[in-house]
């Protein structure tokens, strides 16, 4: 039976491998590589990609390790080397002594990068596609750190001024909670993750209690809760908004472009129902939209 390392590193065939922790996918991945440049394929035209920075380096590290031994074994030493990896030693042995210059002098050297950065130069190559700056660098996790913590001093600074509904909150944390326990939750709010800042309030159930009743949320309720007990109160109010969704379509472009909103309010699923019925009678903003309907409209109805 083949050795499966082998059988993956086979450029000739397209491999899914799946293995626990040091089972050899880095090496079997460097083996594949090694094998597309024996075969010929321009080193410009392979890229590795991988989840980390630290992974990135050990493949590429790897790599050039190998192909560095390969150009100063001696001819049998070298033989055993290609052939392990499934190569044709016979084929490939003056090529695989060349291999380790065309790495070094390729244009950017071997591509093994990280997703991120993949994407972060694909971005840079299609930047007005992509609707961004053109110039535009990425935020490194030390800059975003300091500017996150500017961002929470300055809070605090308003918070300290006399700002009444920050200094408010602050207090209210402050009293319910320790300092350690404050400087927390101000790291999972302000991060990426939102499930954090669920688990701080799920495991102290004053402030949860208190946040709760800061916004007139029952125990128990969720955002999807919320919305839902709402579009089934809405949803006995359908007719008569079905009927103002119908008579401002007889109207001018504004007014249809209001029916249209009103319209999907009845298509799709609950959220879409609200998100839709948010953006018809919400401005931008979030606040209550002056008027609904153009004073044609609203003349012709007798209003």
């Amino acid at each position: 039976m083949r050795d499966p390392s082998m059988i993956a590193s086979d450029p000739e065939i397209s491999a899914w491998v799946a293995a626990n922790a040091g089972a050899g996918k880095t090496y079997t991945l460097a083996n594949r590589v090694a094998r597309l440049l024996l075969a010929d394929s321009p080193p410009q035209r392979i890229l590795c990609l991988t989840f980390t920075k630290a992974a990135a380096a050990e493949m590429q590290q790897r790599l050039f390790k190998q192909l560095g031994e390969w150009s100063m074994l001696p001819d049998d030493e070298l033989r055993d080397r290609i052939v392990a990896i499934g190569g044709d030693a016979h084929t490939y042995l003056p090529k695989a002594r060349r291999l380790f210059a065309a790495a070094l002098e390729t244009p950017g050297g071997l591509k093994v990068l990280t997703l991120h950065a993949f994407c972060q130069i694909v971005l840079s190559r299609f930047p007005v596609e992509a609707g961004i700056p053109p110039a535009f660098e990425v935020l490194d996790d030390q800059s975003a750190r300091e500017l996150i913590g500017e961002a929470r001093q300055h809070v605090l600074e308003r918070a300290g001024s006399g700002e009444e509904i920050l200094a408010t909150a602050v207090a209210l944390l402050v009293t319910e909670t320790s300092e350690a326990t404050l400087a927390k939750i101000l790291d999972a709010a302000l991060g990426a993750d939102r499930r954090k800042l669920d688990r701080f309030f799920g495991e102290m159930d004053d402030l949860d209690r208190a946040v709760r009743a800061a916004h007139g949320v029952g125990a128990g309720e969720t955002a999807q809760s919320i919305a839902e007990d709402f579009c089934s109160a809405l949803a006995r109010d359908l007719r008569p908004l079905r009927e103002v969704a119908a008579w401002l379509g007889g109207g001018g472009k504004s007014d249809m472009e209001a029916a249209g909103k009103l319209a999907s309010v009845f298509d799709g699923d609950i959220e879409g129902s609200f998100a839709a019925l948010e953006s018809a009678l919400l401005t931008a903003k979030g606040e209550p939209r002056k008027k609904l309907a153009s004073k044609a409209a609203a003349r012709r109805a007798g209003l």
